[in-house]
């Protein structure tokens, strides 16, 4: 709880004191934070233990960064065949040099991993699970024993740009690759 009341104060904090203290605050609440970065105004983290961020990284304006592994009884795991090295389920891992564009939102309860050099531009989406629609008969909220949940892992190679508002549904990225905008890559 107070933790939750630190983070809606500064949060919202522009200008170097906000910077300052958000780089200080996360330092020590991220899995992993590098050298150089910088969470700007209005970045929310759940699960921010299990976020791990390299050098030189840039969270945008209004972010959304979700970790944490789900324990959940009805997921059914989808691996990549492209890409024989998973990462860790609800594991956000994001490398050095990478900037997430403003109101970007990553979902990593089934793991993200995304290498050095990445970028997205704004509004882009990244998800590792979602609600399976053909087994979830009965909605998305309620008994637990209705609810049934997909778990595909994202990895993102190095030197990938997703254009202005890409979503990326468990996939594998491979390196030097540029997004086209409006793009859905599954």
């Amino acid at each position: 709880m107070i933790r939750s009341f630190v983070e809606d104060l500064i949060r919202p904090l522009s200008g170097s004191l906000g910077k300052k203290l958000r780089f200080w605050y996360y330092k020590k609440r991220l899995g992993a934070c590098g050298k150089n970065v910088f969470i700007d105004t209005g970045v929310f983290f759940l699960n921010s233990k299990d976020i791990m961020l390299g050098d030189n990284c840039w969270i945008d304006k209004n972010c959304v960064l979700i970790a944490g592994a789900l324990q959940k009884t009805n997921v059914s795991l989808k691996l990549s065949p492209t890409y024989d090295q998973s990462p860790t389920p609800g594991k956000l891992i994001i490398g050095n040099n990478a900037h997430i564009g403003i109101g970007t939102v990553i979902q990593a309860h089934g793991g993200v991993s995304v290498g050095n050099y990445f970028t997205t531009s704004a509004q882009c989406r990244i998800f590792s699970l979602s609600n399976d629609p053909y087994k979830c008969r009965k909605g998305t909220v309620g008994e637990a024993n209705d609810i049934h949940y997909v778990m595909t892992p994202v990895v993102i190679e190095d030197n990938v740009w997703l254009g202005l508002n890409v979503s990326v549904i468990g996939s594998h990225i491979q390196s030097d690759v540029f997004v086209q905008p409006n793009s859905i890559v599954t």
